[in-house]
């Protein structure tokens, strides 16, 4: 569907390739409406032959519902499958509390930004001074 003239759509998602790291950018309100074209962004992602990592830009998202949530989990476990490391990047203000309150901060790696996180991808040190990386593939604080 296309937007009234002057008018920005709800949602959108793109991905594009930076080395060998795919970045999917959602921007806008990610619910039932909009799971779908996420959902399909991703899928489009995983017929690429090999995908060594997938970071998704979440900067730009400005709501979240449990539609949207399960499409990060179900990218989270067909990464794992695949091998690919999956890391999200700009994560805060509600969808942030909702990891929290959900127990799904400690399922993903976080970062505050996709150049963070592109960073770690390339087995670079992330910035730990006071926006450090969290999730199970995260360095610890101090860690070089």
């Amino acid at each position: 569907m296309t937007p009234a003239p002057g008018r920005t759509p709800a949602f959108t998602a793109s991905a594009g390739l930076h080395d060998d790291a795919v970045i999917v950018r959602a921007i806008g309100e990610l619910d039932l409406a909009a799971a779908p074209i996420l959902r399909e962004q991703v899928e489009r992602i995983w017929a690429l032959p090999e995908v060594a990592v997938l970071i998704m830009d979440l900067s730009e998202l400005t709501f979240c519902d449990s539609t949207g949530l399960s499409v990060l989990v179900a990218a989270l476990r067909r990464s794992r499958e695949r091998g690919t490391r999956f890391l999200l990047a700009g994560v805060g203000g509600r969808l942030a509390r909702i990891l929290a309150l959900t127990g799904l901060d400690e399922a993903f790696t976080r970062y505050p930004d996709v150049t963070t996180a592109l960073q770690a991808a390339a087995g670079r040190s992330a910035q730990r001074d006071g926006d450090r990386a969290s999730g199970p593939d995260a360095a610890p604080a101090g860690a070089p």
